[in-house]
């Protein structure tokens, strides 16, 4: 059973090496949205509006969601970002300072505004792709290590 464990570990950690160097290299030059509902977002029931996007851009993957909550129902349901913003008066950049500033890569930003006609919170998460590979990579080394170490021993002629 630690076998099976062991090989499924191994197997997913290549796939992540192969996956977040592919990300890599297909963010590199401009942003290339994952999944992307921001611009048009949602109305859920009748005071909230709600648009988010996962991208790739520079070796970050970032994930923002932005949260429209109004005071009253609104006269119509937005049909896309502007719209919702518009509603409750308050307004904020689309993909502001992307990828996201942080130590080293990583970032965390939790954005309330307040207005007479209701609020916007915005929820920004940003990643860096190396630390990501730097741990896809770990489960690889220490399989590597553990062969070397058996294939040594083999080597090794047996004291008489």
């Amino acid at each position: 059973m630690r076998r099976v464990i062991l090989n499924f570990v191994m197997v997913a950690a290549i796939v992540l090496c192969v996956v977040s160097v592919g990300l890599w290299i297909w963010g590199c030059r401009d942003t290339r949205f994952l999944v992307s509902d921001f611009f048009n977002g949602r109305f859920d029931g009748d005071r909230a509006w709600r648009g988010y996007y996962l991208a790739v851009s520079r070796g970050q993957v970032a994930y923002e969601l932005e949260q429209i909550s109004y005071a009253k129902q609104p006269a119509s349901a937005p049909t896309n970002r502007w719209a919702a913003e518009d509603a409750v008066e308050l307004r904020t950049p689309a993909l502001r300072g992307f990828p996201f500033d942080g130590p080293v890569g990583f970032y965390f930003g939790d954005e309330l505004a307040r207005s007479n006609a209701g609020a916007l919170r915005t929820l920004r998460l940003g990643f860096p792709l190396w630390a990501l590979l730097g741990v896809s990579v770990l489960p690889l080394l220490y399989r590597c290590r553990g062969l070397l170490r058996r294939r040594s021993a083999k080597a090794v002629p047996a004291a008489a």
